[in-house]
């Protein structure tokens, strides 16, 4: 079993010269290989959804670092 913590984890998409890649997620100076077994296409698009997801899991818990369209309002419209 591996656990990263979310705050420092890092989502490396590594291109290759032959058009394949690989997907770690690293921290640390750890590292681990996933989605070896899909295709490149796929391991770009997991890439993304998992960084996304990181994001919105990261601003959530800290809104003042989320976009300031996204961030919260504080002001009282009636």
């Amino acid at each position: 079993m591996w656990r990263f913590q979310p705050f420092w984890v890092r989502v490396l998409l590594e291109e290759r010269a032959d058009e394949s890649n690989r997907l770690l997620v690293a921290s640390h100076g750890h590292s681990l290989a996933i989605g070896d077994f899909v295709t490149p296409a796929a391991r770009a698009e997991l890439a993304e959804t998992i960084r996304d997801a990181l994001k919105r899991w990261r601003d959530a818990l800290n809104p003042a670092s989320a976009a300031p369209d996204q961030r919260p309002s504080t002001s009282f419209n009636p």
